[in-house]
Parts: C-alpha cells; sequence; structure tokens
C-alpha cells in the first residue's frame, strides 16, 4: 500500500490524533503573551519528571520568583508542591515538582501572582493542561535505529590493498590502538589536528578498542585515551572545552573535559529522558544543547490501516540546559512532526518504527535554530523562543525549490551554518539512484522566495558510501572535512578549490570527524617551531627548548616521535617535570646532505596502567637550510619565537637578541590589524583579544639590520 493512499485515507484522522497541541476550551492563556510555555498546553506523552516552564520574552525584575504562584494538580496525584525558580537567562520561570506525576494522568496548571518585567509589564494568569505519558517505554537493549552497516572486513582488506597507505612509525602506540593511515596526501595545511573516537560499531568490530584520538595530519596521535565503552563526537566547543559521549549503558551522558584532558563537568538530559549520542552544544551563554529519544506505545491501526495496536513509535527530543542544568527550553517531535512525515522507507507497519530520528541541532541565529531530522530527510528551521516550525527543507513536507541539486539529500546527518550564512549538510545518500555514494553539501538558502541553490557536493575519488552516521565541517582554513560515518575510508580533507589533500583510514568505525586548532595546557613548550636557519651539511648545530609543568603534580615526558631523521633529541627519557617546574631539551640539526629540511617533533607524556591508558602530547616544528661549504650566515633571518599556537587572547613573542624590533600582525587579505615596537626587551606577551578568529601573519622586523621573521598565528 502505497503512503500516498494511506495519507489519503487518514488525512482526517491524523488532523484530530497527531497534531499538537490540542485547542481545547477549557485552557485559558493568552498566547500571545507567552513567548514560551513547556510541556506544551495540550500536549501528550509527557513524562512524569517533567518540569514546568514559562516564559514572557522579556527579562524579569529581581525576585519574582518569591511572587510567582504555581498551582498544579494531577488528576490521579492530586495537587504538588515544588520548587519554583528563576533561571540564570532572567526570563524563564520555573517549577520543578517534589515527587512525579502518575503515569495516565492529566496534569493541569494555573499560574499567578504579581509578577513583572524589566520594562514594567506584568506576566498575565495561565491555566492549562497536559497529559502524562500512560506508560514507560524502553527500547529492547543493543537497539540500532540506523541502517545496516554496509561495509566488511573484506571490503576494507580490499580497499587497503587497492589504494597506496602510509601508516604511521610511532612504536609507542598501545597494542590495541585503532590501525590509522594516511590514504592520500597533497600539500595538506599543517595547523590543526582532527577528532575522532573510533569504536567498533556495537559488535561489528568486537575486537576494536575505543579511544578517542586527536592526531595530525601525518596521523600522529597528540592525545589519545583507551575508553571503557564506545565513544561518539568527541570535539572542541567554542568555549575551549572539549566534550565526547559516554556510552556506558548505566551512565549514558556528555563528558566535559578541560585543556588538561581533565573530566570537569557532564551533561545529560533532564525531565527523566534518557541522553543520547547525536547532539551536545555548549553555546556562549554557558547554556548546552543535549538530546535524547522519546519512545511511546502508539495504536499504529489509527495511523495506517493494518498497523500493530501496540508498536513502539521513536520521537526526538533536546533541550536546553541552563548553567544550573536547568531546563530551559525543550522540543519534543510529538508536538510538531506528523508520524507519517517520515519517508517512504520507514515501515509504519512494524513493532518499533523509528520516525524522526534527529541527529543535529545548529544554532542559525539569535532567535532560531536548525535541526536535522534523519528518517524525514528533512532539515527544520525553529523559532529557538517558541518552538514553532518556520520552515522545512527537504522530506514530504519540503517547501523550497532546489536549484542546480537534482539529487538533493537522503538521511543526512550533521547541518551546520558557515559564516557566510550558507549551510552544510552530510548526505548519507542512503537512497538515491545507483550508484550510490556520500557527500558533502553546501547550500546558500534565498528565505524570500524560498530557494535553496547548491554550491558544491563534494565527493570522494572513487566516491564514498557512508550508510550512517558522518559530518561535513568547514575548518578554519577554508577547507571541508569530510567525516564519512560507516564508510572508507574515515576522512576526505578537501581545500576550497574541491580538490582532495588528505585522506585518513582508521580501523572501526567513527560518528563524526572534525579538525580544530587546538593546543594542550597540560604541559608547555616555550616555542611552537625551531628555527635552525643555515648550517654546512653533515654539521651540527644545538638548540634548546623549554618544557613548564602547569600541573600541581610531577609529570614525565616519556618519550618522543620526530619525522625527518635529521633532527634528534640529545636528552635520555623518560624526564620528570616537578609540578610547576620546568626542564630545557636540546634539539640538534645534523643534516646529511644539502637541502631545506623540516620536521616536527611530538613529545609525549604517556600512561599505561591498569587504570589508564593515555597520551598528552604537544609538538614543535622543526626546519634548517644545510649548504656545501662554510657556513653562511643568514642577513635577515631574525632569531624569535611566537607561542601558543593556537592562541585565545593573548601571544608570547621571545627574541633571542636584545635590540629594537617593530611588530606588526596581518590579516589573510595582507591588511595590518596592529602593530608595536619592542625597545630593548626579548620577551613580550601581546594581546589579540580583540582580533576576530581566524588565521593572522605576524611579522618581526628588526630595522637596525634588517633581520626578519614570519609566523602564522591561530585565534581560536
Amino acid at each position: 500500500m502505497t503512503r500516498a493512499f494511506q495519507l489519503g485515507i487518514l488525512i482526517s484522522v491524523l488532523a484530530v490524533v497527531f497534531i499538537l497541541p490540542l485547542s481545547v476550551k477549557s485552557q485559558v492563556f493568552d498566547k500571545s503573551a507567552y513567548r514560551y510555555i513547556s510541556p506544551l498546553p495540550g500536549s501528550k506523552y509527557i513524562m512524569p519528571e517533567n518540569n514546568i516552564a514559562v516564559r514572557q520574552g522579556e527579562p524579569l525584575v529581581a525576585g519574582s520568583a518569591d511572587h510567582v504562584r504555581f498551582e498544579v494538580r494531577g488528576t490521579k496525584s492530586g495537587m504538588h508542591l515544588g520548587r519554583i525558580l528563576l533561571s540564570d537567562d532572567n526570563k524563564t520561570l520555573i517549577f520543578i515538582p517534589h515527587i512525579p506525576f502518575l503515569l495516565g494522568e492529566r496534569v493541569t496548571v494555573k499560574i499567578d501572582g504579581i509578577v513583572r518585567t524589566v520594562s514594567g509589564k506584568s506576566m498575565l494568569p495561565v491555566e492549562f493542561y497536559f497529559d502524562i505519558a500512560p506508560t514507560l517505554v524502553k527500547l529492547p537493549s543493543g537497539y540500532s535505529n540506523e541502517i545496516s552497516f554496509n561495509r566488511t572486513k573484506h571490503q576494507i582488506s580490499v580497499f587497503l590493498e587497492e589504494k597506496i597507505v602510509q601508516s604511521t612509525n610511532d612504536n609507542d602506540l598501545p597494542d590495541d590502538f585503532p590501525e590509522i593511515s594516511i590514504v592520500s596526501s597533497n600539500n595538506p595545511p599543517e595547523d590543526g589536528y582532527y577528532f575522532v573516537s573510533p569504536f567498533g560499531y556495537w559488535g561489528w568490530f568486537p575486537e576494536n578498542v575505543p579511544y578517542l584520538v586527536i592526531m595530525d595530519y601525518f596521523g600522529v596521535p597528540v592525545f589519545y585515551r583507551r575508553l571503557s565503552s564506545d565513544a561518539y563526537d568527541l570535539k572542541l566547543q567554542q568555549n575551549g572545552k572539549l566534550t565526547y559521549y559516554n556510552n556506558e549503558w548505566a551512565a549514558l551522558k556528555n563528558l566535559v573535559m578541560d585543556s588538561s584532558f581533565n573530566i570537569i563537568d557532564e551533561l545529560s538530559m533532564q525531565n527523566g529522558y534518557s541522553t543520547d549520542f547525536h547532539e551536545c552544544l555548549l553555546l556562549s551563554n554557558g547554556h548546552a544543547f543535549v538530546t535524547g529519544t522519546d519512545p511511546q506505545i502508539v495504536n499504529m491501526d489509527t495511523v495506517v490501516p493494518g498497523g500493530y495496536s501496540q508498536a513502539t513509535v521513536v520521537g526526538w527530543v533536546f533541550q536546553e540546559l541552563d548553567q544550573n542544568k536547568n531546563v530551559v527550553f525543550q522540543w519534543r517531535s510529538w508536538d510538531h512532526y506528523l508520524i507519517t512525515d517520515a519517508d517512504e522507507h520507514i515501515n509504519l507497519y512494524d513493532t518499533i518504527i523509528d520516525a524522526v530520528h534527529g541527529n543535529s541541532i545548529e544554532v542559525y541565529s539569535d532567535n532560531s535554530l536548525l535541526l536535522s531530522a534523519r528518517n524525514l530527510n528533512e532539515i527544520t528551521k525553529i523559532d529557538w523562543n517558541t518552538g514553532e516550525i518556520i520552515w522545512r527543507l527537504g522530506g514530504e513536507n519540503n517547501m523550497f525549490d532546489f536549484v542546480d541539486d537534482p539529487l538533493g539529500f537522503s538521511r543526512q546527518h550533521d547541518c551546520r551554518k558557515l559564516s557566510n550564512g550558507h549551510i552544510t549538510i552530510f548526505d548519507n545518500g542512503s537512497y538515491h539512484p545507483d550508484p550510490q555514494f556520500s557527500s558533502c553539501l553546501e547550500y546558500e538558502i534565498n528565505e524570500d522566495d524560498m530557494t535553496v541553490l547548491l554550491l558544491r557536493r563534494l565527493r570522494d575519488q572513487p566516491d564514498n558510501f557512508g550508510t550512517i552516521m558522518g559530518s561535513c565541517q568547514q575548518s578554519i582554513s577554508g577547507n571541508f572535512i569530510a567525516g564519512w560515518g560507516s564508510g572508507v575510508p574515515a576522512i576526505t580533507e578537501f581545500n576550497t578549490d574541491n580538490e582532495i589533500v588528505n585522506e585518513i583510514y582508521i580501523e572501526g568505525i567513527n560518528y563524526r570527524a572534525y579538525r580544530f586548532p587546538w593546543q594542550t595546557s597540560y604541559f608547555e613548550i616555550d616555542a611552537d617551531s625551531v628555527h635552525f636557519g643555515y648550517i654546512w651539511y653533515q654539521d651540527t648545530l644545538v638548540k634548546n627548548i623549554t618544557v613548564t609543568n602547569y600541573q600541581d603534580f610531577a609529570i614525565d615526558l616519556t618519550g618522543f616521535f620526530i619525522t625527518n631523521e635529521n633532527f634528534k633529541i640529545l636528552d635520555e627519557f623518560p624526564i620528570a617535570i616537578d609540578a610547576g617546574g620546568q626542564k630545557t631539551i636540546q634539539v640538534e640539526f645534523n643534516p646529511q646532505d644539502t637541502g631545506y629540511f623540516s620536521g616536527r617533533i611530538t613529545l609525549n607524556s604517556d600512561i599505561n596502567t591498569e587504570e589508564l591508558t593515555q597520551r598528552i602530547a604537544q609538538q614543535i616544528d622543526v626546519m634548517g637550510i644545510a649548504t656545501e661549504g662554510q657556513v653562511v650566515e643568514s642577513h635577515n633571518t631574525l632569531s624569535a619565537s611566537v607561542y601558543p599556537v593556537p592562541a585565545v587572547d593573548l601571544i608570547r613573542i621571545k627574541l633571542e637578541e636584545n635590540s629594537t624590533v617593530e611588530l606588526f600582525i596581518f590579516n589573510q587579505l595582507e591588511e595590518l590589524v596592529q602593530s608595536k615596537i619592542l625597545n630593548n626587551e626579548t620577551t613580550f606577551v601581546w594581546s589579540i583579544a580583540s582580533l576576530p578568529k581566524g588565521i593572522y601573519y605576524i611579522k618581526i622586523i628588526e630595522p637596525s639590520s634588517g633581520k626578519r621573521f614570519t609566523q602564522k598565528i591561530i585565534k581560536v
């Protein structure tokens, strides 16, 4: 039976059963007076632990929580007492019941009192009701709502045989560390690191041990940590913290780490919902988005003829948590989507129906969000204040015309907004016509004439098809990072001309892949690069770097890895550094031929115990020029170092000679944005807090000699 036939028969039934909220005469409130009411008046399938929240829109006067009255009554549980508070946004009043509501009851809410906004408006009384879910539904253990995995070990073996693979020769990696290989490399950008969290995909690769990994473009890890359970979505948040999802069944949650990789916080769904791995975003105001599933029992024979009368239909819910973990915004698919919005490949006659499958949230503007609903083939723009749908892109309810894009997207992931207002989508391509392939899309959206223009569709060579998971990110350099999910290889980086500059194979599977500027604060090297200048080949030159331990405990540098054999470290390892202490390390340049030489040193602090297997490392680039004959003194090279890179607000400049120099910072358009004269100082701290995030170049000139120094810096 076709979906169109089902809809034709039941459109009137659906309008009554599934459109929420219902219009009920007994509910008394002026909807225009409130930007947000939760639970939505007239809604159903509400969890027993749900809070109650209202927001007028303007900031409220101090002490508003002391002057508002919540009368909350359940038809089974009776009157409910609770705690009333004002969120840290100073707009949202929240009622948290002391005890949960009862299953299957109707809850009536009356709110009044003397509450005013800072502009003098009074909050009007409001009365509404909502229905608690009749039963609590748990999905079967090990249930996967993804499409079947599409690659086998044989396919991987064939791929590795056909591709030129360069595996890292870092022999200090743990025996169970996932294989990471460079498939192809064509002048990739050297700044930034790849963030991944490979795992065994729920038993498909049972020998795979889950790891968190941050690695450079050679595949050399500067951080790894072995985990006892699968992890997803390791990424750098806009506030400089790291997050990842922990999949231990007893404690599903997102963990927050600082730049020394200490776990400092955890974020979970509230109001009785379990937390899933699909999204965790830390917002600029200190709030956070987290996501979860919302399975409910639905009599599907009232939706489609012959449907299962006790089907488990999986909805989607996400929450905005304030800094105290209070829910200040909750959005549920049950309030806004129909079950029949699901695409035609969703079996509405099944006993378990994954109708929505939300997998990303993106801030689109100060007042709107973009949601990715995979099983609707849809990107939805919603009002961040009210939760109401503004427009729908793709799927059964598409409101746009696609320009220069006959395919659109199918079973997509990871919708993101770019700085120029465009959006990217990882198109899994699950139901495109053969040959199937996945791609990374960039669209320009015109909301005036409701068109979307396809600007680029990035495909691997040959095509890569990842049916599940995946991501598309534009890095700070402007390149696009495609994380292929279940496809092979795992990561492809494209430059702005759509050319492949790097491809990486990772054993196992990876939810999303990113490239971020990164530097740990676990310990610090006083320079991010060492310039040896000119040297007679087969001669030797040694320079020193200083390593500082910022921890309140001693650490060990356990080893190192160098990508070029013409550079060496002369010290013996391990090197112990006391809490707050420093150690000087000698780096040698001993070229065996003429020419320009460069390499990268990775200094490792590894721990390998039963309790913890981990690496925290820092990298330093080394370079030098070897000539024949007598050493040629560089007449125009100034010895200097600038660190850290990337930097947040401050950079430190270190000169090897005491002289007067002129300092300049240029943006990528070669426009001068800052300048300074430094008089006879060897160290200097320069504030770049006023600069926008991006790539810059610092130039240092010594006027008396004409010597110069230039280095790229990254503001994050």
